[in-house]
């Protein structure tokens, strides 16, 4: 508000009293003018100046001394200083009172100068003073008593606070003099100002609450005077009583107004408009009203108080309304503004835990609620989708989210609850046995064998699956060696070998019996056709023979075919899996032919119905002739007389075979065009029955977790209980306890590959 006139320059001062200036024997003189260029030097008075330059060369070597130099102060009238001081008096007063002083600016100026030089200066900067405190304590006195409030009470402030800067630089003008050689009248007079208002805390408090009041105002968004705002907090900077006396009381009322405003909205407004809210008030309170009126040191704790009391304090409460719902929709901007103002605040980490908690939550609901395989993974797979474009878009790639999604996927692939190996396992087995393969869909598939923990495990039912297509020629062998090759791709070609090999078998096994098919050595029934697949030991899981009293056709085939086997490999036996086989056969009936695909023992029970003295058998009489374990008679009976294709009639009639039961054949049956499977549950249900799966995978951890314990202890020597468990934990892929990792520590010692020490510790021995 103050200023100093550039209009105002200091004059060029004429000493009436320069005569009197005596400086000892030195002639001091200074040219007002620049003289004009004198004329050359004639030629003969070349020589005469170099003496001359030489004697002045000569006598600069010399020392100037002087002593008691003194400046007589000018002369002045009589009662010049009194008169002087009365007349600037006069005129301070008039200007005080908003008059025009009798005396003419430029006297007055001249005045104030002369009182100066004669050490006058702080005897007229006291009446100065003097007056303008006068003049202050006559104003407040108004103000003190004025009932004005809020924007009134302002505008009676800010008329008397600018009519007072206004005499005040009227006074500095005509005390310029003093004001730029001695003592700052603007300083002086808003010291005098800041000083009244300290003392009178009525017109203080009033102030502050009304400029408090009108931001209230304008918060609550009511149309208020910018400008006179903006005045009144600079005429508080400009008394120093921002920082002391207005900043405190504005941040305790921020602080009330943001927390109260908090509490209403997080219960009236949805979370996405209250987050717009927050971001819209840290800019109004940080940027906009900071440019306006506000000081600059106040942004950072302004800043903090509105973040704290809209955002800090209540994250829980935020993520707890909002983050599932702007997951479960996709609301890709709102999370993204969630994710920067919880950037901003530090408070990150605690919407990653949210974030995490969700897949986490999330994905499991979907592998244990949803139907068909196919529709698990293809439903995991695009929620896994859209969390990928959320963190990509609305969390900006950020390091600790991608972290903890990635950590998530392994969560839900590799938690036991979800049983998501044999789900992969059995989704796979569903692609392949279809008549086309989907790439895209194996696509799926390797998105999630990537993040399975368990490959063992599921290499042990891959295995197991794939062994059941392969018996019963379902699917194709091409779409077989396409997946194998993308797993061998992911995982090495140790993992896939031993599945490989079993390709090969197939493949060996057909090229094998079309070369027996055409040796003449051996006895071909027209009526039978043989095909055999030969299962090398180790690499096909492992199944339990079945014994079978076979006919005599079947006992001489397989006896010509083992003759051959060991003609072409004389150190191979073969070990007959009559469980698993699987016969085409072609029946007779009253109303037709039908062809059917049975089970061995299914056929073999078919076939004493053949002779016309068995037409009734009891189970006692099937149970001899076929030499099969009455358990597995019991079901394959089961199959035959009680299912959808009754081909045997039981009697008594029932859903249960018994051993008192008799079975007659249904000569009744009617026949299909359509070639009926009577072998695939049944078949299924043998390999299941005889496969074994946890044992064998059991096994190769413990052998693995072994290796790894070893391995440590031989590369550190001596590790505490801890830190080997870490390394441990830290090295195995598959999902681990402590406590198994502790039972084989145990073995481990007793077998004399490790020592405990008395301290706790284990040291490679």
């Amino acid at each position: 508000m103050f200023s100093r006139d550039p209009s105002v320059t200091k004059r060029a001062r004429v000493d009436p009293f320069a005569h009197a200036l005596q400086v000892g024997e030195m002639d001091v003189a200074t040219p007002l003018e620049e003289s004009p260029e004198p004329e050359a030097p004639p030629p003969f008075l070349n020589l005469i100046a170099k003496f001359q330059q030489r004697s002045q060369q000569a006598n600069a070597d010399r020392k100037l001394e002087t002593s008691d130099l003194t400046i007589a102060s000018p002369l002045l009238p009589p009662d010049y200083i009194q008169h002087a001081l009365e007349q600037l008096q006069d005129a301070i007063s008039a200007l005080l009172e908003g008059r025009k002083p009798d005396t003419d600016s430029e006297t007055l100026y001249k005045m104030c100068e002369d009182l100066c030089y004669h050490d006058k200066g702080d005897e007229l900067l006291e009446i100065a003073r003097s007056l303008c405190q006068g003049y202050i304590a006559a104003q407040f006195a108004i103000l003190e008593s004025d009932p004005a409030e809020n924007m009134a009470y302002l505008e009676l402030v800010h008329t008397h606070w600018t009519t007072y800067c206004g005499h005040v630089n009227q006074i500095r003008c005509i005390l310029l003099y003093l004001d730029r050689s001695q003592h700052p009248i603007i300083d002086m007079a808003k010291h005098l100002f800041a000083d009244s208002c300290r003392s009178t805390p009525v017109v203080r408090n009033k102030v502050i609450d009304a400029i408090l009041d009108v931001i209230k105002a304008e918060r609550n968004g009511d149309n208020v005077d910018a400008s006179l705002l903006r005045d009144s907090v600079r005429m508080l900077m400009d008394l120093e009583l921002y920082e002391s006396d207005f900043e405190p009381k504005f941040l305790d009322e921020t602080r009330v107004y943001y927390k109260a405003e908090g509490d209403r909205l997080m219960n009236d407004m949805h979370m996405a408009g209250y987050l717009n809210h927050v971001a819209t008030r840290v800019h109004q309170e940080a940027t906009v009203r900071v440019k306006q009126y506000l000081d600059k040191q106040t942004k950072a704790p302004l800043t903090t108080i509105v973040e704290a009391n809209l955002l800090v304090d209540r994250v829980p409460a935020i993520l707890e309304k909002s983050f599932d719902y702007f997951m479960d929709n996709k609301r890709m901007d709102d999370l993204s503004l969630l994710y920067r103002l919880l950037q901003k605040v530090n408070k990150a980490d605690a919407c990653v835990a949210h974030f995490i908690d969700y897949i986490k939550t999330k994905g499991s609901e979907i592998l244990c609620n949803a139907g068909k395989e196919t529709d698990v993974f293809n439903a995991l797979l695009s929620f896994m989708r859209k969390v990928d474009s959320i963190v990509d878009h609305s969390f900006e790639n950020d390091e600790t989210f991608a972290e903890g999604r990635s950590d998530s996927y392994g969560y839900i692939m590799n938690w036991r609850q979800n049983n998501t190996t044999s789900l992969l396992a059995t989704y796979i087995d569903t692609l392949l046995r279809g008549d086309k393969l989907d790439d895209k869909l194996v696509d799926v598939f390797m998105t999630f064998f990537r993040l399975l923990q368990s490959k063992d495990t599921f290499e042990v039912l891959y295995k197991q699956d794939l062994a059941k297509r392969l018996i019963m020629d379902v699917g194709s062998i091409k779409a077989e060696k396409l997946v194998l090759a993308r797993m061998k791709k992911e995982s090495g070609a140790a993992y896939t070998s031993k599945l490989e090999k079993m390709l090969r078998d197939i493949k060996s096994s057909t090229e094998l019996v079309d070369e027996f098919k055409a040796d003449k050595k051996y006895h071909q029934d027209e009526t039978m056709q043989l095909g055999l697949k030969i299962l090398t030991y180790g690499f096909w899981p492992v199944y339990t023979p079945v014994e079978l009293a076979l006919p005599s056709s079947f006992q001489r085939l397989q006896s010509d075919f083992e003759k051959f086997y060991t003609s072409q490999f004389p150190k191979q036996r073969l070990t007959w899996q009559n469980g698993l086989s699987v016969c085409e056969v072609r029946a007779h009936y009253g109303h037709g032919t039908q062809n059917m695909t049975l089970t061995l023992p299914q056929t073999l029970i078919l076939l004493l119905f053949n002779e016309s003295e068995n037409d009734e058998m009891t189970f006692g009489q099937i149970l001899s002739a076929t030499n099969l374990d009455e358990l597995e008679l019991r079901r394959t009976l089961k199959s035959l007389a009680c299912g959808t294709h009754v081909l045997l009639n039981k009697m008594p009639p029932g859903a249960d075979v018994e051993p008192t039961d008799s079975f007659t054949c249904n000569r009744q049956f009617e026949v299909s065009r359509n070639h009926l499977w009577m072998n695939t549950e049944k078949l299924k249900e043998a390999i299941d029955n005889n496969a074994t799966v946890n044992q064998n995978v059991l096994f190769g951890r413990d052998q693995k977790v072994d290796a790894a314990i070893v391995r440590i202890m031989k590369a550190r020597q001596q590790l505490t209980h801890a830190t080997l468990l870490g390394e441990v934990l830290k090295q195995i892929k598959f999902p681990l306890t402590t406590p198994d990792v502790k039972k084989r520590i145990e073995v481990l010692i007793d077998k004399e590959f490790i020592a405990r020490l008395e301290d706790g510790s284990y040291r490679y021995t």
